[in-house]
């Protein structure tokens, strides 16, 4: 294994400040699935590893009626399948994570690193951006909300409920659900 520097920040700025005083020799990581691999086939080989585990808040999966649904970057995979909220308010969320994978990936990896980690087939990212999710993307100079796109560096999505989301054009987006409702009783046939 790679020698590096292992550092547990409590805070975003402490994780921040790590991160411009190290640059390119650090690498951040949150459940390791995707980082741990690229350091045993030597694909990366950071000087230093910033663990994102301590900051808390981070893995908070909350959801409250006027504003719909918040998922911290931290969150794991299996935390979001297994939200009431997710399964009650995002059936399409809920399916998602449900297939992310295998369950030994659900419990560690995040959905931060998933997105962050920039492969192409993450199932995740098409689900998010569907749902219109915004980005909170942050620095050591804050953090303002964008749509959810091929960008991450995110530190929360945040996905409206229904009754708020609307199409370009101005209307409402309320077909989402109905839709998800009779796709979940399709099924694919040879």
């Amino acid at each position: 294994m790679i020698k590096f520097d292992y550092h547990e920040p409590t805070t975003l700025k402490k994780a921040f400040s790590l991160m411009e005083r190290h640059g390119e020799d650090a690498r951040v990581i949150a459940g390791g699935t995707s980082l741990i691999i690229m350091m045993r086939q030597r694909l990366l080989m950071p000087k230093v590893v910033i663990s994102l585990a301590r900051i808390p808040k981070l893995d908070r999966i909350a959801y409250n009626s006027n504003h719909g649904l918040r998922i911290g970057a931290g969150a794991r995979h299996r935390d979001i399948e297994l939200s009431a909220s997710v399964q009650k308010y995002y059936p399409l969320l809920h399916e998602t994570f449900r297939k992310v994978a295998q369950p030994r990936i659900r419990n560690m990896g995040t959905v931060g690193g998933n997105l962050a980690g920039g492969d192409p087939l993450t199932d995740p990212g098409a689900s998010l951006i569907a749902l219109d999710a915004e980005v909170t993307l942050s620095s050591s100079k804050d953090g303002d909300p964008c749509p959810a796109t091929a960008k991450t560096g995110l530190v929360a999505y945040q996905i409206h409920p229904p009754q708020h989301r609307r199409l370009r054009d101005g209307r409402s987006r309320d077909y989402i659900a109905s839709q998800e409702r009779h796709l979940r009783g399709c099924s694919a046939r040879p």
